[in-house]
């Protein structure tokens, strides 16, 4: 356990890095959001006070949402 849990933990950061990465060059909602005037921190704090307080059914529909006019921070 404790002697290769510093190896998991670097493979799980380095798994979140990755689809990271692929999120960035693939996603066209995601980068249609990175263009807005708002910081990435800003960014993935909105979305995750989405997460928190309404249930979306995909990732794409909470995307869809972050992008329309009604959403403050948008």
């Amino acid at each position: 356990g404790k002697k290769n849990l510093s190896v998991i933990f670097y493979l799980l950061n380095l798994l979140a890095f990755i689809t990271h990465k692929i999120i960035e060059r693939g996603d066209r909602l995601y980068q249609r959001c990175r263009e807005g005037k708002i910081s990435l921190r800003e960014m993935w704090n909105g979305l995750r006070t989405l997460m928190n307080k309404i249930v979306f059914e995909s990732w794409a529909g909470m995307l869809e949402f972050w992008l329309c006019d009604d959403v403050p921070g948008s």
